[in-house]
């Protein structure tokens, strides 16, 4: 067997290093290494100049990651057969792990027509992307077609509802202290802040989502798929670096069932 030169033995100890798996001879690598890396064009990844820009902006924004129920919390409270029974079940348990420049690149190809955002450009192709196909993939049965929370409104009702009394006015401020709300809307709370309405902020709760959680616990009609849907538009359409992207583990999974590769 010929021997390596010192500069074949510093490249392979360098592979090596990098995760990647020894091979009998260096074609063999660059195979490997291009399997695993498929390139894209930008013909592919892009729907127009106008995405391709909005990618560069977007790709410095962070990210509110989703988490996996705890099973225990909602089981205590019997909260468990509520998500069951309310089609919610879906939207609570995918898996933590995500592609992010999938995530990126729904948020800067989003296609609008004149009826509105209905679908979106990935890896060459439009695919669907609404709130009815949102709710297909969920599995969820919606039960109004206008906005989320249409005929929900926040007054006195609802605050003594999730505060258990502690308070009956919104007052002048735009969130609510997590810490006043009962036992079972907190465990809704800390799924809604990531799952949801996703927000890095953990420890006080907005109206929209107060109004979210008391139609799930109360069993008031509502509609998840277009929440999630107009929560993707309003984040895409912010050119803010401080606003997070929201579903990294949903929109790679949503995108899956349509055939897109999920790339690292």
């Amino acid at each position: 067997m010929k021997k390596l030169g010192q500069g074949q033995k510093k490249k392979c100890t360098e592979a090596a290093n990098q995760g990647e798996k020894k091979s009998s001879t260096a074609e063999r690598g660059k195979k490997k290494k291009a399997s695993q890396c498929p390139e894209v064009g930008d013909e592919d990844k892009f729907l127009n100049k106008a995405s391709k820009k909005k990618f560069k902006s977007i790709a410095g924004r962070g990210i509110v990651v989703e988490s996996v129920i705890d099973e225990a919390a909602f089981e205590n409270y019997g909260l468990m057969e509520l998500l069951k029974e309310r089609g919610l079940k879906k939207s609570a348990t995918f898996a933590e792990s995500y592609s992010l420049s999938l995530v990126q690149e729904v948020y800067s190809n989003l296609s609008s027509s004149d009826k509105g955002i209905s679908k979106v450009f990935m890896q060459g192709k439009l695919i669907p992307f609404s709130p009815m196909s949102l709710n297909r993939f969920l599995e969820f049965k919606y039960e109004i077609k206008g906005n989320y929370d249409e005929g929900l409104e926040l007054n006195e009702d609802v605050l003594k509802e999730i505060t258990g009394g502690r308070t009956k006015s919104w007052g002048v401020e735009s969130r609510l202290p997590a810490s006043i709300l009962i036992a079972k809307y907190n465990v809704f709370f800390g799924l809604g802040i990531l799952n949801w309405l996703p927000t890095p902020h953990n420890s006080s709760i907005v109206k929209e989502l107060t109004l979210l959680l008391f139609a799930i616990v109360t069993r008031k009609k509502f509609n998840m798929g277009r929440l999630i849907f107009q929560n993707v538009v309003k984040e895409a359409d912010c050119t803010s670096f401080s606003i997070l992207l929201s579903y990294p583990p949903l929109l790679p999974q949503y995108l899956l069932q349509h055939w897109i590769h999920l790339m690292k």
